[in-house]
């Protein structure tokens, strides 16, 4: 399906140096990864045969406003038309969610007529947990499949990208929204400037907006580089948010630091109200720990580099002592992060096949390399099997999930923030 997507799609990559968020073109590459093929194109067995491109991933930062963003876009109407990714299968989202939901229903005291609406809804997991306390919900999701299994559970939702065409219907409705939010979604968006536009615009007179997004300064201080993909076109930094908000009349009210992604930052937005005034303590302790740490100096960034290109080479050595050791190695996690580290660590020479504990990847082959992709339950098949966890995120997780694993004689190799090798808990 994708595939024909990507065919479909006519020009599928396009670059500009202007930052998107103020257009300046005073801006410098900062970080360099190996290119990559999309990275949510996990191919069938009768595709092969196709050689699947590869684009650049360079990191910017532009000097004027503190935005780090990729220069080289990919069209998204082949990234969002059909999506693998399903939010109910990231390990402890759903309950990140469901204490969100309980948090912003406390906060800004929604009532049951009140309309929340969000952005990239997905399968619905997020909206489900207002839906449950009576409040009215839509979700706004382009993805044909997810949104059919978001109606498929009774979450209503709009198949459609987030556009100005859309803004325009729903504003004939006289739809407007108590809260608008958008999970893991901002980073997603090419013209932030428009999209908070026209967020503003469905937004009630004393209406919030809350997001959820990654929050490189604290990815990046863990050696996160592969949270960098074709769909993330910008990098967040709380020095650049407030900016951004202050000169659209916003203001971010209240801000916090969350787990989800190894490092989120999730914030609500009102406009700005001269007759009131936000205690908001969290956000000097942020913007002064930003500044501490200089992420907004091109040596950050070459440091980050160097840290990177030292953990490879880490990787390699001990990789290479498995393989001549004629040892069968496995890599767990099929999703973009993964297509990431396995093409810019270079590691598909290391592995035998790939383990995905979500259906849907399973039978599917990687993208580039075209690593097939089987069950988890596949690491038990041979007793002196090592485990590469490339979602090393989860690794936690996985391995508490696989002690059996570890029980038989098992090993998991953990590559970041540092390497590591797991014979037993």
């Amino acid at each position: 399906m994708l595939t024909k997507l990507i065919k479909k799609s006519g020009s599928v990559l396009k670059f500009s140096r202007q930052c998107r968020a103020c257009n300046s073109l005073d801006v410098k590459r900062v970080l360099k990864l190996e290119p990559t093929p999309f990275e949510d194109h996990f191919i069938t067995k009768s595709e092969l045969g196709l050689k699947q491109t590869k684009y650049p991933l360079d990191l910017y930062l532009c000097k004027e406003c503190n935005l780090v963003f990729l220069a080289h876009i990919l069209n998204p109407n082949f990234s969002y038309k059909y999506y693998l990714y399903n939010t109910e299968i990231t390990l402890g989202l759903n309950e990140f969610y469901k204490k969100t939901a309980r948090f912003l229903v406390k906060k800004l005291k929604l009532k049951r007529n009140n309309l929340i609406i969000d952005i990239g809804s997905n399968d619905g997991t997020f909206l489900k947990h207002f839906k449950d306390k009576g409040i009215n919900i839509l979700g706004i999701e382009p993805a044909i499949n997810v949104a059919k299994k978001a109606r498929k559970n009774n979450i209503k939702t709009i198949n459609s990208f987030f556009n100005n065409s859309l803004v325009k219907k729903l504003l004939q409705r006289k739809l407007k929204a108590n809260l608008i939010t958008a999970n893991y979604v901002f980073a997603n968006i090419e013209n932030i400037n428009n999209f908070i536009d026209n967020v503003e615009k469905l937004l009630a007179r004393d209406g919030a907006i809350a997001i959820n997004t990654g929050y490189h300064p604290h990815q990046f201080k863990k050696n996160m580089f592969d949270y960098i993909y074709h769909e993330h076109y910008s990098y967040f930094s709380l020095s650049f948010l407030k900016k951004f908000f202050n000169k659209k009349n916003l203001e971010i009210v209240y801000v916090e630091k969350t787990k989800p992604k190894l490092g989120s930052l999730f914030f609500i937005v009102k406009r700005r109200d001269p007759n009131k005034k936000y205690i908001n303590k969290k956000m000097s302790v942020y913007l002064k720990q930003e500044k501490n740490s200089g992420i907004n100096n091109i040596n950050y960034f070459y440091k980050l580099s160097r840290r990177i290109n030292d953990i490879r080479q880490k990787i390699h050595y001990e990789l290479n002592k498995i393989k001549r050791d004629k040892i069968q190695l496995i890599g767990y996690g099929a999703s973009h992060n993964t297509t990431i580290l396995l093409h810019h660590f270079k590691l598909n020479k290391y592995l035998k096949f790939i383990v995905d504990d979500n259906p849907i990847k399973q039978g599917l082959y990687s993208p580039g390399f075209h690593l097939s992709v089987h069950d988890g339950k596949k690491i038990y098949d041979n007793k002196k099997s090592k485990v590469l966890i490339l979602a090393w995120q989860h690794s936690e997780k996985i391995i508490q999930k696989n002690r059996l694993f570890l029980k038989k004689g098992g090993e998991f190799i953990v590559p970041l923030p540092k390497f590591k090798r797991i014979k037993k808990i």
